[in-house]
């Protein structure tokens, strides 16, 4: 057993296809990978951990490696198949993802194994409860689909981990020193494959603003949660069902069918329609609560429903937010988390209030932040709220104290202001009349988070603020560090996208050699006339990076990773560019190319290496900047 004073709770862990793929990508070879999960076995068995293995996973995996699958089968428990025709959970789950609007499903229509993964953890977690059997039931996965639905179904029941997260907690329960050791440096290099796997398939690798709005999906479901027990038995299912599914009421509940139908209709509605109706139809529902109020024989059941039905208005307001933030509707945006606010204050007496009220706080600093839209004065109450609450315990324990120190030190940083840095043992940190004060090891996992906010604000467009912030962090890093390189390099390409120089903190960092713009371009990279794709260069074939876009000669400016170069790029109007202003990334997947170098491409004034020219025939996957910012996809 770990040398740990807490025994481990029991667990079982279902491991997903990409923890193995990710292993195989990280390790040098079968035998490497042989051990390590040989190594992770004996922690297994120390900690009362049990892995299962979906037959799925392993048909997937057998496609990559079969030695690796006969290993596994050797080793670890394999779950028989879910029969998907009869399944009665496998097929609701199918179901309910095929109806959600085509942009928010969890799965691809076709999806067998994530849904498999996800019944097979439903299936263990009820037969061990069934026998009394209090385990833990976990899955190891980093799939958004996984997490998503899990948390829809499962919530409270069933755990989903980050592979390297996983990894991480075992490398605290593990005795051996040599197989710790092994943990922690395959868990660094997960993460790093898993972060640079999906920055290549153009998804942000961890979008740290989104979580502040996952807060708020779980409060407003903990806060329906907490109205059920006020109605008759099988009241709020029966809402549920015709929210989600528009099944009809019985005769005893059919009176709130009219105001459940107007927030229903928004939830519905079109991007493009639903900011143009919301004020209106709210105006209605205001009407149709009236009505029900004189129908209603108790007086207390319309409070009842109203307490249910302002969860729903909270979330529609949140929506409204966000597509206006994005939008850049600032004005409309801040009315809206203002009306959220607002109601979640009237709902004071119900016990998942507290919790959604800080969500929603956190989630209006940052946008305040972000913007500067709010005085400044009342960014700075809110932050010291958020701090003293954490100091008189009065933070909701399920939001972590760290999201309330990034922000912090975000708002430092953008007001330049420096965070003292102690040497100090241990992983402290404190607000208090100084400013933010922590331990360089505390400093060393908020400088993570820090990154991925700067990520996310050049994600939305915002460089000069991210460029900003990277600057003040560079200043307390440690040269000829891996920190200080990676955030060297975050400056590097904001400043690339910026079209200005590079500041002088970091100037020495990059010799003139390092881009090689002012190159001659070789041979094997020019393409007089138009070439296929798959017979031109392979630099052109990864993901180019948009720096900027001339309205007027309707060229873009683009950096070439593989050449460490700028070029201009010219798309004919056959390849449609829906917002070439917008424009942060695009990939090359068929078609035709010409390349011809800067001597040869006259008439442009900014200093490139050559031009590429796109043919008619071009298919591209685009990438543009911001719609995916400030996500809050709620059920």
């Amino acid at each position: 057993m770990a040398s740990s004073d807490t025994a481990v709770r029991e667990t079982i862990a279902i491991v997903d296809t990409n923890f193995f793929v990710g292993l195989m990508q990280v390790v040098r070879s079968f035998d490497e990978l042989a051990d390590f999960v040989k190594g992770m076995q004996v922690s297994f068995v120390e900690n009362n951990i049990t892995m299962v293995l979906c037959s799925r996973v392993m048909a997937e995996l057998d496609r990559f490696d079969p030695t690796l699958v006969m290993y596994l089968e050797i080793n670890f428990k394999v779950q028989p198949p879910v029969d998907v025709n009869k399944d009665s959970f496998y097929l609701n789950l199918k179901w309910i993802n095929s109806q959600r609007k085509k942009d928010a499903r969890w799965f691809n229509v076709g999806e067998v194994t994530d849904l498999e993964i996800i019944t097979v953890a439903k299936h263990l977690h009820d037969d061990l409860t069934a026998r009394g059997e209090g385990l833990d039931v976990v899955i190891v996965s980093n799939d958004e689909g996984v997490q998503r639905a899990t948390e829809y179904f499962l919530k409270g029941l069933v755990k989903v981990q980050d592979p390297a997260v996983f990894l991480t907690v075992l490398l605290g329960v593990t005795d051996s020193k040599d197989v710790r050791d092994e943990i922690a440096a395959t868990a660094r290099r997960l993460f790093q494959y898993f972060t640079s796997y999906r920055t290549s398939m153009g998804r942000p690798p961890i979008r740290q603003l989104d979580a502040f709005f996952g807060e708020i999906q779980n409060a407003i479901r903990l806060a329906r949660e907490d109205i059920e027990p006020f109605f008759k038995q099988g009241t709020i299912q029966a809402f549920e069902r015709y929210m989600i599914t528009g099944e009809p009421f019985q005769k005893g509940v059919v009176a709130y069918e009219p105001a459940l139908a107007i927030v229903k209709g928004l939830l519905t509605l079109p991007d493009d329609e639903f900011l143009g109706a919301i004020d209106g139809r709210l105006h209605e529902l205001f009407l149709a609560f009236n009505t029900l109020a004189r129908s209603l024989k108790e007086p207390t059941d319309f409070t009842r429903f109203y307490n249910y039905i302002a969860i729903y208005l909270i979330r529609l307001y949140l929506d409204a937010f966000k597509r206006c933030f994005v939008g850049r509707d600032l004005p409309s945006s801040y009315k809206y988390v203002a009306l959220a606010k607002s109601l979640v204050q009237g709902m004071a007496n119900q016990p998942s209030a507290h919790r959604l009220y800080f969500s929603i706080l956190i989630a209006e600093a940052t946008f305040s932040i972000i913007t500067g839209f709010t005085d400044s004065n009342y960014v700075a109450a809110t932050i010291d709220f958020l701090a003293n609450a954490i100091k008189k315990h009065q933070l909701p324990s399920l939001i972590p104290p760290d999201q309330v120190y990034l922000l912090i030190a975000i708002l430092h940083y953008k007001n330049g202001k420096d965070i003292e840095l102690t040497n100090a043992a241990g992983r402290d940190c404190e607000y208090g009349e100084t400013g933010l004060r922590c331990t360089r090891e505390y400093f060393g996992g908020l400088l993570l988070h820090i990154e991925q906010f700067c990520d996310e604000l050049t994600s939305f467009g915002q460089h000069d603020l991210a460029l900003k912030i990277l600057l003040q962090v560079y200043k307390v890093l440690p040269v000829d560090t891996d920190e200080a390189a990676r955030v060297e390099g975050k400056i590097y390409l904001i400043c690339l996208i910026m079209q200005q120089s590079i500041p002088s903190c970091v100037g020495d960092v990059f010799p003139k050699s390092w881009e090689q713009t002012s190159e001659p371009l070789e041979e094997e990279n020019i393409h007089e006339s138009f070439t296929s794709l798959d017979a031109a260069s392979r630099a052109y074939r990864s993901q180019i990076k948009i720096l900027s876009y001339n309205a007027t000669t309707k060229e873009y400016l683009c950096w070439i990773y593989p050449l460490k170069s700028r070029f201009n790029l010219i798309i004919p109007p056959e390849v449609e560019i829906k917002a070439p202003t917008i424009l942060k990334e695009l990939k090359l997947q068929s078609g035709s190319i010409r390349v011809t170098p800067t001597s040869q491409a006259k008439g442009h004034t900014t200093e490139v290496r050559g031009t590429i020219e796109l043919g008619k025939d071009c298919h591209v996957q685009l990438r543009y900047y911001e719609e995916k910012f400030f996500t809050l996809n709620l059920i």
